[in-house]
C-alpha cells in the first residue's frame, strides 16, 4: 500500500491509483521497515530516479522534493482537508511497471488483485473511493466500475463547466464475499501527472 497500515481501519476515503511505477531502488515488500503510524509514499519516500546509487528510499521524516504526483496528491488532502497519512491508499494493481500500457493481461492482473482490495475494503469501508485516473478503459475506475455492474455515472452539474477538469462518478455496490457488501460513491479524477489536477478546489463537490 501507499499508506501506513494503520490506515487499515474504518476511514472516509480509499485512495486508489493504477499501479506502481518501476524504481531504480524500490525495496520488496519482506524488506520494508517503515513505521506503523504517520508514513505515506505521497510524503515519505522518494521517488526521484537515483541510477541506481541509493538513497534513503523509505523515510520518516518528509521529503524535501516530491514528484509532480506525490505534489497532485498532496494537494488533494488539502482540498479535503485531511491529514494525508490518515488516507488509505493502494494501487489497483500491485505489478509495477514504466508504462501501465505495456503490462500484461492487465485484465488478468486486475482479477488477481480486486480479492485484496475486497478485503482492504471490508477494513476501511469507505465513504467514497477516490481514483487517481478516470479513464474508460484500464483505469482504476473503470475497474471498480465493472466490479459494480457498471452503475449508471452522475454527470457533474454542479460543478463548473471547466475543459481542464474532467472528472467522474458513480454510486456503487461491492460485494465482499461472506454475504457481506459495501455501498459507496466512487469518484474519478483526473490522473495526477495531469497539469489541470490541481484546479480541484474550485469544484470539489461532493
Amino acid at each position: 500500500t501507499y499508506s501506513g497500515p494503520d490506515t487499515l481501519k474504518p476511514g472516509c476515503y480509499y485512495l486508489m491509483g493504477l499501479n506502481p511505477g518501476e524504481d531504480d531502488s524500490n525495496s520488496e515488500l519482506k524488506d520494508w521497515n517503515f513505521p506503523p503510524i504517520n508514513w505515506s509514499a505521497y510524503a515519505n519516500q522518494c521517488w526521484r530516479r537515483h541510477n541506481d546509487a541509493h538513497c534513503q528510499h523509505m523515510r520518516t521524516d518528509v521529503i524535501a522534493e516530491p514528484v509532480r504526483h506525490q505534489q497532485q496528491v498532496q494537494n488533494l488532502a488539502g482540498v479535503l482537508n485531511l491529514n494525508l497519512y490518515t488516507i488509505f491508499s493502494a494501487n489497483a494493481i500491485f505489478v509495477a511497471s514504466r508504462d501501465a500500457r505495456v503490462l500484461p493481461n492487465i485484465e488478468g492482473l486486475w482479477k488477481a488483485c480486486w480479492p485484496v482490495h475486497r478485503e482492504f475494503l471490508s477494513l476501511v469501508l469507505p465513504r467514497y473511493i477516490i481514483c487517481l485516473g478516470n479513464g474508460t478503459m484500464n483505469s482504476s475506475y473503470s475497474f471498480l466500475r465493472k466490479e459494480a455492474g457498471y452503475p449508471r455515472e452522475e454527470p457533474d452539474e454542479k460543478a463548473p463547466k471547466k475543459k481542464y477538469h474532467p472528472w467522474k462518478m458513480f454510486n456503487a455496490t461491492f460485494d465482499l464475499g461472506n454475504g457481506k457488501i459495501h455501498a459507496c460513491r466512487v469518484v474519478g479524477l483526473p490522473h495526477p501527472s495531469r497539469h489541470f489536477f490541481g484546479h480541484l478546489r474550485d469544484n470539489w463537490l461532493l
